[in-house]
């Protein structure tokens, strides 16, 4: 091999590469980002929604306003998307609201202690399916990265064969 093929063998890698980077590896990189800050908010919102869920809204002052707790948690439910989860976040803060009231008006304590019980088993179940959506959402951003790995290893494992074939 001479010193001019080498150096045009080298120029054109270097093209290459440069080619692969600015039409897929960007786009790559970009997309892991943007999961990451995704992921990163949705635990920040959906920790707020648990807090939400657990204390059935007393971590708030002025108790008694099902519309603070939506405002409270309107940043998950923007990140949601499970479309029956957010359904059953609206119905526990509805739930919640039922509940105060009929402790308020101390009218029929053993329907108020059955709403609680129901209530505080579907917070559970709620974070426990919020959960499974950050795991999720995490294995889905190590997929993208692994694909990547494979795709560079399986490139890599082509040149080599086409060297030895030819050599």
């Amino acid at each position: 091999m001479s010193f001019f093929q080498f150096v045009s063998a080298v120029g054109f890698g270097a093209i290459l590469v440069k080619l692969m980077d600015i039409l897929w590896l960007q786009r790559v990189i970009r997309d892991k980002e943007r999961s990451t800050w995704l992921r990163e908010r949705c635990m920040s919102v959906y920790a707020e929604l648990s807090k939400e869920l657990i204390s059935f809204g007393l971590h708030q002052k002025g108790l008694g306003n099902p519309f603070k707790s939506f405002a409270s948690v309107a940043p998950a439910l923007l990140l949601i998307e499970d479309d029956a989860l957010i359904d059953r976040v609206d119905k526990f803060i509805v739930r919640t609201d039922e509940m105060y009231r009929l402790m308020d008006n101390q009218a029929d304590q053993e329907k108020c202690e059955a709403i609680y019980f129901e209530l505080s088993s579907e917070a559970r179940n709620i974070i426990k399916a919020l959960r499974d959506d950050l795991v999720e959402s995490s294995e889905r951003a190590s997929r993208t990265i692994g694909n990547f790995a494979q795709w560079a290893r399986n490139l890599t494992k082509g040149f080599i064969r086409r060297k030895e074939e030819r050599g």
